[in-house]
């Protein structure tokens, strides 16, 4: 049997992995639904699904992330883009999905879409999406109004059961993204009429940015502004400059990715262009909607097709980093069937690798669109509990809980990170147990990302694989209050019983005659011996003692901490930095120099950097030996 050869797309995870090429760095990191969502709940009863409706979704400006249509993000979503979709007969501009809440709905919230993964590379290097939108006006009243009537007995009331596809007068809107480079992404909306005449269609692929700047004062305002006939440019401070090429130049529109004050709250907008805008600009005919300065944090290109009966149309689109700053409108698109076809040709290529050779060619189909969608469910998930909790008033080392406030115990809980979703629709918790299925099934196309999902759920930062849910599935055990401060059980547990073992041995130490005879032997081992004391048995009950101490720090510890081949090799450096500290011998030491390192190492992570924690200790011993050598409780050692 040859060498294995790695295929194309193969090769560009070994990079991303290997040399750092930010091939993933663009994904379909967009969530299909913010609105309803716990994250974005500021209520007073806890009421997420009515607090942040759908109706005030295309006006109110998201704090912790964004939604849209086959939408494709950088994996911090700092620069967004979607597709946005107007059939001339909806009341709304279609920029995201919709769906029925708890209060809607007779079976539980549920998503009214028809929304399809087609296909999608590891690396994300080549995606396809499709969605259905019908062409009659979408019934979002008839959905509410009939499931709401409807009992738990009786079927859901779908989409498909009001009759807006009947005659297949609906559009098939697929959208593709195929990458040049890591950082140069071309976009191919194709729209196919379904229907048996002709009919309008407004395709508008939108470009914004994440609202970040409404809430830090000190946090600067990005920029999109029109830098010539079809070509959008943004300036991020953090992100860097991207461009957006539209082919066929057609009408670009702005706005502020910023509330629509006036409409949701009756106050008046900082702005006169809001994020509803296009919906205005479009739907309603408002041509003052937009900024006629050509400038914002939302733009748009507008195309307004005449779709022919069982046709289609294809619309391109260009967006990339800074590199592409010198090409003309005109020259952006060249090759760009070329690249689809190349994007297309390494994903059939690295499914074909991949897949089981016993599959049919139907059921490689299937394989294949079940990875595929398990890849568009990355989600950037963001969410700082201290902050939101705070923002709440309800931080419980703050101020008092407010009732109804979710998650007060997990102020400590920050999230910034692209997930594994079960469901980029609703996701208001975290599912561990679901993304540890997840991992097995992407670690078939990229092991790496895999090992990386199973990581964030386990790192320290998370502190509970159950996540501000409140599930526990680890530990089973309840938060305990200690003063002021909530602490998990497992964690006041371990302490109380790292408490009574270092008591027990304290009192073994310096009251019995094992102990006397183990220091002796620790100070001079010769003048102990000389002395009558068996330091070769001796020798061996020490080592027992010290194996049913590690035990018990294992059994204690490991519902805290993750569990690997290497654990013993911090503590055993911790150890040896408490025993510098305090001093060898003294078990006070001991006590208090573990208490002065913990101190030194969390205020170092909390106020200077977390990444170089250990660090800290380190300076701490360094200190500690230049001005008290022999510890802070320790004696000199006496010879024989």
């Amino acid at each position: 049997m040859g060498p294995s050869i790695d295929t194309t797309e193969q090769k560009r995870l070994n990079d991303a992995r290997e040399a750092g090429m930010p091939w993933k760095k663009w994904g379909p990191y967009v969530s299909e639904r913010q609105w309803g969502t716990v994250r974005e709940d500021y209520s007073d009863d806890g009421n997420a699904w009515d607090y942040f409706t759908h109706d005030q979704a295309r006006s109110r400006a998201y704090r912790w992330g964004e939604d849209g249509l086959g939408a494709l993000c950088d994996d911090k979503q700092q620069l967004c883009f979607a597709l946005a979709l107007w059939n001339e007969r909806d009341p709304i501009l279609k920029e995201r999905l919709f769906g029925l809440t708890n209060s809607e709905a007779n079976h539980g919230e549920d998503v009214k879409e028809y929304y399809f993964y087609v296909d999608s590379t590891p690396t994300h290097s080549y995606m396809k999406y499709l969605y259905k939108y019908p062409q009659r006006e979408y019934p979002y009243r008839d959905l509410v109004d009939t499931n709401r009537r409807r009992s738990r007995n009786e079927f859901e009331y779908e989409l498909l059961d009001t009759g807006v596809f009947d005659e297949d007068r609906y559009f098939d809107v697929f959208v593709e993204y195929a990458k040049a480079g890591p950082e140069d992404i071309f976009v191919r909306i194709t729209v196919h009429n379904r229907g048996p005449e002709a009919a309008r269609l407004h395709v508008v692929p939108t470009l914004w940015f994440r609202n970040t700047w409404s809430w830090d004062a000190d946090r600067p305002k990005p920029s999109l502004r029109e830098a010539g006939p079809g070509v959008i440019q943004a300036a991020h401070p953090e992100l860097g400059e991207y461009w957006l090429f539209c082919e066929g130049a057609p009408e670009l529109l702005f706005t502020e990715n910023e509330s629509n004050a006036s409409r949701l709250w009756g106050q008046p907008n900082a702005s006169p262009y809001v994020k509803d805008a296009f919906h205005e600009y479009i739907v309603s005919g408002r041509r003052d909607a937009v900024n006629p300065a050509k400038i914002g944090t939302k733009g748009a290109a507008h195309y307004a097709l005449e779709v022919p009966a069982r046709g289609s149309h294809t619309v391109s689109l260009r967006l990339g980093d800074a590199a592409l700053a010198g090409i003309k409108a005109g020259d952006a698109f060249g090759g760009t069937q070329k690249i689809f076809n190349s994007r297309i040709a390494d994903a059939d290529e690295f499914y074909d690798r991949i897949a089981p050779t016993s599959l049919t060619d139907d059921e490689r189909l299937v394989h294949r669109q079940a990875l595929a969608g398990m890849l568009w469910s990355k989600q950037f998930y963001n969410f700082d509990l201290d902050r939101w909790l705070r923002e709440h008033r309800s931080h419980p080392l703050l101020e008092s809980s407010r009732p109804g406030v979710r998650n007060t115990e997990w102020f400590h809980m920050i999230n910034a990170d692209v997930i594994s979703m079960p469901d980029k629709w609703e996701y208001p918790w975290y599912a561990a147990w679901d993304l540890a299925f997840h991992a097995i099934a992407l670690s078939l196309v990229d092991f790496d990302f895999a090992k990386e999902q199973l990581l964030l759920m386990l790192r320290s930062l998370a502190v509970v694989i159950g996540g501000p849910n409140q599930y526990r599935p680890e530990t089973n055990l309840p938060i305990m209050w200690v003063g002021p401060l909530p602490m998990e059980g497992a964690r006041v547990i371990a302490s109380v019983g790292a408490l009574v073992a270092l008591a027990l041995f304290y009192l073994v130490m310096s009251k019995t005659w094992i102990g006397l005879a183990l220091r002796a032997t620790a100070q001079n081992r010769v003048a102990a011996q000389t002395s009558g004391v068996d330091v070769f048995r001796l020798d061996a009950m020490a080592f027992a003692i010290g194996v049913a101490l590690a035990g018990l720090a294992g059994a204690l510890l490991a519902p805290v901490f993750l569990v690997y081949p290497t654990n013993g090799v911090v503590t055993t450096v911790k150890g040896f930095e408490i025993i510098v500290i305090g001093g060898l011998g003294s078990i006070p030491g001991a006590l208090i120099g573990g208490v002065l390192l913990g101190v030194v190492e969390s205020l170092g992570a909390a106020f200077i950097s977390s990444p170089y924690q250990n660090a800290y200790g380190f300076i701490l011993v360094l200190l500690v030996l230049m001005f008290r050598p022999y510890g802070l409780f320790g004696e000199r050692g006496r010879e024989a």
